[in-house]
């Protein structure tokens, strides 16, 4: 599975590093840049495993943790793929998505692009709500409200 990551990542041109903190686990480490911002990515390869996760570039301040985490839990409710995260310690706000793979049945490239870009694009599209909850007085209701005014993406 590593490979075929590998692979998915070269043909799209995308830069990263590879890091290895354990002989179970690599991960591929990269800064995305989407219309709302920037955010940290990883990819995260364990035997059988894949976890996927963008992380916010801004921690929650300490006083607007209980209101991001009530934004959060709107989002999540009604989310298909995926969920958001907070760390309560720090305000650390990931997005992620993840699945099995077995090496009897191979995932197809198909399968990456759409787990990488979905990540990519739901933490892009709540970017503003978070950031509006937690640098201003916006209740998460509003802000979830004016997020979903806008669409996904936006076709000719």
């Amino acid at each position: 599975m590593f490979q075929k990551i590998k692979n998915y990542l070269d043909e799209k041109g995308i830069r990263y590093q590879v890091l290895t903190p354990s002989s179970e686990c690599r991960i591929f480490k990269m800064q995305l840049s989407g219309i709302n911002g920037t955010m940290g990515f990883f990819i995260d390869v364990r035997d059988e495993q894949v976890l996927i996760f963008a992380v916010c570039n801004a921690n929650v301040l300490q006083q607007k943790r209980h209101a991001v985490a009530e934004l959060i839990t709107r989002i999540n409710y009604d989310m298909m793929l995926g969920s958001f995260k907070m760390d309560y310690e720090d305000g650390e706000i990931r997005y992620s998505v993840s699945w099995q793979y077995d090496n009897d049945f191979p995932v197809s490239a198909s399968v990456i692009d759409h787990n990488f870009m979905t990540c990519a694009i739901i933490m892009d599209k709540y970017l503003p709500a978070l950031m509006s909850v937690n640098y201003s007085n916006t209740t998460p209701v509003l802000a979830l409200r004016e997020i979903e005014k806008n669409p996904l993406i936006e076709l000719n």
